[in-house]
């Protein structure tokens, strides 16, 4: 499994950046074309849609967004796993301006996830379809944002968010900031911080010390991941980057002393990994994909090193 990991390093560095499809422009035309055709079948649905539910006449046009994503993850020891998703972002503006609502396959601020946010080769959020309803606003240099929503389920599950983030710049680094405090009635409550500096090197180079952490009252868990990242664009259309990563959290340590009885909570290095990932977008906004061999040491299989592979690929409509 080392060797497949090596390969995938080697192929990222020297991937060829010209053109896959060389010369054969009727190859690609004929895809780029059939993608331009459901997109527009797609974007239409949504227009009519959205008159219907708005009441409102009148052609806006709607950014809605449909994905199928496949996703496929090795790891030494013959342990795969592998998985297609559709996640579908669908944009009625009309109805948006009346009621602020929007609709989507899957909850863009999830954070029961858990702390996934600076990881490459994420697998695709889980499908969660419901309505949100987003309320913005600007207070200073800081923007706040409450979103209620529902999960279309039987029975309803109701969420509620509140995140404020900013950025600001301190002796030519970039410092991000973000707070969540989220509620789930089925998840229960937590809250999240994260802090990025990020330094730009040169044109093609970005430095970034990542820092997050998280509680979730449910499970009484307290996860922290920080480590430095490097990016590196290669052009438009590739990129390269490499991360070091390291995840901390508690846990509880049952006692025998009684059934609920628990003993001081142990705040410990659950795992720390390296990656290096190659994004390609083959076809701009119809096709992507993302390679991202990595390293892992976890402390359940006592910080021995497992090597894995990630292939991460998304169609756009």
């Amino acid at each position: 499994m080392y060797k497949i990991t090596l390969t995938f390093i080697l192929l990222a560095f020297f991937y060829p950046i010209q053109p896959v499809f060389g010369n054969d422009e009727s190859f690609r035309d004929t895809i780029v074309n059939n993608n331009k055709y459901l997109s527009k079948q797609f974007d239409s649905l949504a227009q009519e849609l959205d008159t219907i539910l708005s009441n409102r006449k009148g052609n806006v046009p709607s950014k809605s967004r449909l994905s199928l994503i496949g996703y496929l993850e090795s790891r030494e020891g013959g342990t795969q796993n592998q998985t297609i998703h559709i996640s579908a972002d669908l944009r009625l503006p009309k109805l948006e301006k009346k009621w602020k609502l929007r609709f989507s396959s899957y909850d863009q601020e999830d954070e029961f996830e858990g702390l996934q946010r600076n990881r490459n080769g994420v697998a695709p959020r889980e499908e969660k379809y419901g309505a949100s309803v987003g309320v913005v606003r600007q207070i200073s240099n800081v923007k706040t944002l409450l979103r209620p929503r529902i999960e279309l389920k039987d029975p309803f599950v109701s969420s509620m968010l509140f995140k404020m983030n900013s950025d600001l710049e301190v002796y030519k680094v970039i410092v991000r900031w973000q707070a969540k405090f989220f509620a789930h009635s089925v998840d229960g409550v937590g809250q999240s911080v994260a802090i990025d500096f990020e330094k730009e090197l040169s044109q093609s180079f970005v430095f970034r010390l990542f820092n997050e952490q998280q509680y979730l009252d449910r499970d009484n868990q307290f996860s922290v991941a920080q480590g430095p990242s490097l990016l590196y664009k290669i052009n438009d259309l590739q990129a390269l980057s490499t991360t070091f990563a390291l995840n901390s959290m508690n846990r509880n340590i049952a006692t025998h002393i009684t059934r609920d009885a628990y003993a001081a909570e142990s705040y410990h290095l659950a795992s720390y990994r390296w990656d290096i990932s190659f994004s390609h977008k083959l076809l701009r906004n119809v096709l992507h994909y993302q390679i991202t061999p990595f390293l892992e040491f976890q402390k359940q299989v006592h910080f021995k090193g497992q090597a894995g592979a990630i292939l991460r690929t998304e169609i756009i409509f």
